[in-house]
Parts: C-alpha cells; sequence; structure tokens
C-alpha cells in the first residue's frame, strides 16, 4: 500500500507542527500549508489522502476552503485528482458550526487544543472511508463476466464492479474466512443454485 499523504492547513505554524507530530505515530507523510490559498495550489497538483484544515484562518476560512476544493477539477498524468476528505480543526466549540461542517461533508470536527487520541481515531476513521484506486486485469471467463453485466445494465465495469463490491461489504463474512480458498467456497455455498 503506498504511504497515505496528509496536508495540514492552519495559519499558525505552531498548530501545524503540533497536528504534523500527533500524526506520527501513523507513519504518513505530512505536508504543510500556512493559508488556504497555499493549500488550494498544492491539491491542484498532488495527490493527498486527507486533508486537516483549521477553521478561522485569515482570507479564506476552512469551510470555503473546502468548498472551493470541491468546485475546482485538476487533472495530472494519472487522470482526475480526486478531492480527499477532509477533517476540520477548531478552537470554536460551537454545536451549530459542528452540524454545518458535518452537513457540508467534513468527515470529522477535531477540537482544539488538540488531544493527540482523538486525532488520531478520526484521521483512522477518515483514511478508512477513502476510496482506493486499483487496476484489475482480467481475462477469459472473467472478463466475459464483467463484460455480460456491463453490457446487461448499461453500465461501464468500473460502475458493476462498485455496485458489486458495495453488496459484498454488507454480507456478514464472520471469521470463518482466512484463505482465498475459503473465500471461493463462501460464495460458491451462497451462491450457487440449490437444487
Amino acid at each position: 500500500m503506498s504511504e497515505e499523504r496528509i496536508l495540514v492547513v492552519d495559519d499558525t505554524g505552531f498548530n501545524r507542527i503540533l497536528i504534523g507530530k500527533s500524526l506520527a505515530p501513523l507513519n504518513c507523510s505530512v505536508e504543510q500549508a500556512a493559508s488556504a490559498a497555499e493549500a488550494l495550489k498544492l491539491l491542484s497538483k498532488e495527490r493527498f489522502s486527507l486533508v486537516i484544515t483549521d477553521l478561522m484562518m485569515p482570507e479564506m476560512d476552512g469551510v470555503e476552503f473546502f468548498r472551493e476544493a470541491n468546485r475546482a477539477k485538476h487533472v495530472d498524468d494519472h487522470g482526475e485528482i480526486p478531492v480527499p476528505p477532509f477533517i476540520l480543526c477548531t478552537a470554536f466549540h460551537d454545536k451549530d458550526v459542528v452540524e454545518q461542517a458535518i452537513k457540508e461533508g467534513f468527515k470529522d470536527i477535531v477540537l482544539k487544543p488538540v488531544d493527540r487520541d482523538r486525532m488520531l481515531e478520526a484521521v483512522k476513521k477518515a483514511l478508512a472511508g477513502t476510496v482506493t484506486e486499483i487496476t484489475v486485469k482480467l481475462s477469459g471467463d472473467q472478463a466475459v463476466v464483467l463484460t455480460t453485466l456491463s453490457e446487461m445494465v448499461d453500465e461501464n465495469p468500473s460502475a458493476v464492479l462498485k455496485v458489486l463490491l458495495g453488496e459484498l461489504s454488507i454480507m456478514d463474512f464472520g471469521k470463518e474466512i482466512d484463505s482465498i480458498d475459503k473465500l471461493r467456497n463462501l460464495f460458491h455455498d451462497r451462491f450457487s443454485p440449490k437444487i
């Protein structure tokens, strides 16, 4: 798995350093930006796994930064650069601010002063929900099945795979799956026609 890249955005250098140090147990790469404008430039040309932003910053606050990041579309050699999930870090213990941030789409809100354990919990949760981009090469029967399903529902193969994986995610696999053979047998047992 590639190393997670986290962008920390805060106009106060001490806060950027403190948050960066709190992320040390994750062994991730931490980049810093002193303003939303600087962060937007980084997001326009680099891929990040997560953004942690302060709420109150001069020129553009954290919520407006989030909105602007989601409005912008950028492309690199690998295609469109996805907007990473955002965590809002704020000293304002205002219920309305928290509710509004969640409605806007922030994955979590961490209150200042930053508690290391709380920050790690929020980051792990946000990263667990990020999209993993993989490339799968199929041949033979596998390719035929995926192509046939795609044509049947008039969707591209990626959309079909997302639906299949989404349905699998709600299945209860239990703890009995610890090898590829057991996974194959489970699918055979659950999906083979019963005679």
